[in-house]
């Protein structure tokens, strides 16, 4: 079986922003012939060994996520691994034809910003300066998993 980790030593070990390897890791995740389970393989795997916001397995982690939209039916935009100050900061954004849009924020640690309220805003800011007529939010929140805990009712 193929891990992240195999993926991530060939490229380099490090995804970035604007980088070469994370637009490489994205071609590669997107392909059509990875099986649902091969995915939820890797996001159990990058879970298991993240360690924070900056760490390859977070951010291949992210781009597992975003890149699921696909699957769904929605054109996808990848965002940026690292917010940078006056410009957008999305981690990804799920598109239909007909413009319904679902603005993702992917995380995998306890809440990183003050309130919910902060994210409202900002996806207020982001929906009024791309003119979305009809847009979702979507914060996807994944933890490892309990060691005790039962399997039959995960996935």
């Amino acid at each position: 079986m193929i891990e992240v980790k195999d993926v991530l030593n060939l490229l380099g070990k490090e995804l970035k922003d604007d980088g070469e390897e994370a637009k490489r890791f994205r071609e590669f995740i997107e392909q059509e012939k990875w099986t649902t389970e091969q995915i939820r393989k890797w996001l159990d795997e990058c879970i298991a060994n993240s360690s924070g916001a900056h760490d390859p397995y977070n951010r291949a982690f992210q781009d597992l996520v975003i890149s699921l939209g696909k699957r769904f039916g929605f054109e996808i935009q990848y965002g940026r691994y690292t917010g940078k100050s006056g410009e957008e900061n999305y981690d990804g954004i799920w598109r239909r034809e007909n413009g319904d849009t679902i603005v993702l924020e992917v995380k995998t640690s306890t809440w990183p910003i003050g309130s919910v309220g902060q994210l409202g805003e900002y996806l207020e800011e982001l929906s009024k300066e791309r003119r979305y007529q009809k847009y979702f939010r979507f914060i996807c929140y994944w933890q490892r998993r309990c060691p005790t805990a039962d399997r039959t009712d995960t996935w």
